[in-house]
């Protein structure tokens, strides 16, 4: 018993000591990475064994995703060149990517290079930085008048964001201003919604927005980046995925942070009144429409609506609203509870202290689904009295 033991102790501490060993007969040198944003990834490297090699993989772990597995090759002398493709990857612009390599040696055994990182930028442009302990500014093919500008409005739209959403960044806010949506378009992850002029990812810590060149630029700072902050707030406040809070409200609220509100919105909102084209607020639930001019009813409403929320019953209901969704609660549901009155009482209202829509085709529209119900359910019992009414009497 002893001596199996010992040999069994033996063992483990050749194997300790074997793999320091072998991980010395394998070198993993010049280590690096060449990026073309929106296209590839090259990862490169110089593998060096004193025992032949079976197979090299390349471990791939993108920021808030999950882990892609490569096999690649290597010429005659060791050297790695491996193109990851970027089209359809889970790799986002400004977010830290870690790689590592894993070597098969023929023998079976394996060596782990130590893990590696870098920064998947949008290196399209010439970026101008400018910076304080909240924000980091960055920017191009403008003067350092308007980064600072810029700065100075990032600073003033948190205040205002914080003003409805009550909480201090975890971490420096990275913001990218574009000069174009069409120059924005390629760093967002979603490819679809072309109309897309901010975006905001809280898990990055980063906001992107599109501000044109020319008079307007000033306001469209004064309202895209308050927007864009007040959704980072949102995330930190109700600490998870957006998914599980609806649309209108994550939208509307973030508007009221705005420095300079859209004047557009209520010209849209006067002409669905008038076009009798209003969409529920029920059915900004869970997502806005993808054309043009639906998204901008869809931004208008929601705005109005959650301004209407808050002037009536306060912030403090309306942030209670927000937080709800935590507990996984239905769009209506958490409103009935928060309220004490149904989404449909409550977008009936807006629409007649708001939007000044007539009281009773208002009315006749809420009843109309009603009456429909009422008819096909009486129809029958109707036409029955009717034909026996109609039907002769006998003797």
């Amino acid at each position: 018993m002893h001596s199996w033991l010992a040999f069994v102790i033996a063992l483990r501490v050749w194997a300790g000591a074997a793999i320091p060993m072998l991980q010395s007969t394998v070198n993993f040198n010049e280590v690096r990475v060449s990026q073309e944003f929106e296209h590839s990834v090259v990862f490169l490297a110089h593998i060096q064994s004193e025992i032949e090699l079976d197979t090299i993989y390349l471990f791939i772990q993108p920021e808030g995703g999950s882990t892609d597995l490569q096999t690649v090759n290597t010429s005659g002398n060791g050297e790695v060149a491996y193109e990851y493709n970027l089209q359809d990857s889970a790799i986002r612009p400004f977010s830290k990517v870690d790689y590592w390599y894993r070597v098969v040696l023929k023998s079976g055994l394996q060596v782990d290079s130590q893990h590696y990182s870098f920064d998947y930028i949008d290196n399209r442009f010439d970026w101008q930085t400018l910076s304080d302990n909240t924000f980091i500014v960055h920017w191009y093919n403008r003067e350092l008048a308007f980064g600072q500008y810029a700065l100075n409005t990032a600073n003033t739209g948190i205040q205002s964001a914080q003003a409805y959403l009550p909480v201090d960044l975890n971490a420096p806010l990275d913001v990218y201003i574009y000069n174009s949506i069409s120059d924005l378009q390629p760093a967002l992850h979603d490819k679809e919604s072309t109309w897309v002029a901010g975006h905001a990812a809280p898990d990055l810590g980063i906001v992107m927005v599109s501000i044109p060149t020319g008079p307007e630029q000033n306001l469209e700072l004064e309202r895209q980046l308050p927007h864009e902050i007040a959704h980072i707030l949102q995330y930190q406040i109700i600490q998870g995925s957006f998914e599980q809070v609806p649309v209108w409200l994550l939208e509307g609220t973030a508007t009221l942070s705005e420095l300079y509100p859209n004047a557009e919105y209520q010209r849209i909102l006067e002409n669905a009144v008038q076009n009798q084209s209003l969409e529920s607020i029920q059915s900004l639930c869970t997502t806005f429409p993808q054309d043009t001019a639906g998204v901008y009813l869809a931004y208008a409403e929601s705005s109005s609506f959650v301004r209407f929320l808050h002037q009536k019953y306060g912030n403090e209901r309306l942030l209670e609203l927000l937080k709800s969704y935590q507990a996984g609660i239905g769009c209506p549901d958490a409103v009935q509870n928060i309220y004490g009155a149904s989404l449909d009482q409550l977008d009936y209202r807006w629409q007649q202290e708001y939007l000044g829509v007539d009281k009773e085709r208002l009315a006749a529209e809420n009843l109309a689904p009603y009456l429909i119900l009422f008819i096909i359910v009486l129809a029958p019992v109707i036409f029955t009295l009717l034909v026996q009414r109609t039907q002769p009497k006998h003797a």
